[in-house]
């Protein structure tokens, strides 16, 4: 069976969008924000130097990458020990409890700061990452519960 949220940053953003659109995806440091222009979406990773709200028009939309079952040390470190469940070593990143309340509320935090910093929605990704640490089908079942919540 394919997972309900192997798909689901995609049919996101299609739905967002309200049609197929001229989708790019800039995971650099330093986003050309003219050569972006060229799409009508652009997905950004919300920590490079990149204003949204210099970006967003009638034929331009910014969406922020907004990572939901990893995170990089720096940010995992801040939660408690319990919200870690794994590890994701080609990404060097660590695998978390999405239905941690600390992971839950770290997310919503950020959602609200880049909806503050003018993104116009997000491409969610690592949705399945808990399956690099639920074994069992219980804990399978308690992360994909998690997320339909959560989304």
């Amino acid at each position: 069976m394919i997972s309900p949220f192997k798909y689901a940053s995609l049919l996101s953003l299609l739905i967002s969008t309200n049609a197929i659109a001229n989708v790019a995806f800039y995971y650099g440091n330093h986003p050309p924000q003219d050569e972006l222009r060229w799409f009508d979406t652009v997905v950004i990773t919300p920590d490079s130097p990149f204003n949204p709200r210099d970006f967003n028009s009638a034929q331009n939309k910014a969406l922020a990458y907004l990572s939901v079952g990893e995170a990089p040390p720096n940010v995992s470190r801040t939660l408690p020990s319990n919200a870690i469940i794994g590890k994701n070593t080609i990404w060097k990143s660590d695998v978390l409890d999405i239905s941690n309340p600390a992971w839950q509320n770290y997310l919503m935090h950020e959602v609200d700061n880049l909806m503050q910093q003018g993104y116009q929605g997000f491409f969610l990704d690592t949705l399945d990452s808990y399956q690099l640490a639920a074994k069992t089908p219980a804990d399978k079942e308690k992360q994909v519960t998690a997320l339909v919540s959560l989304i």
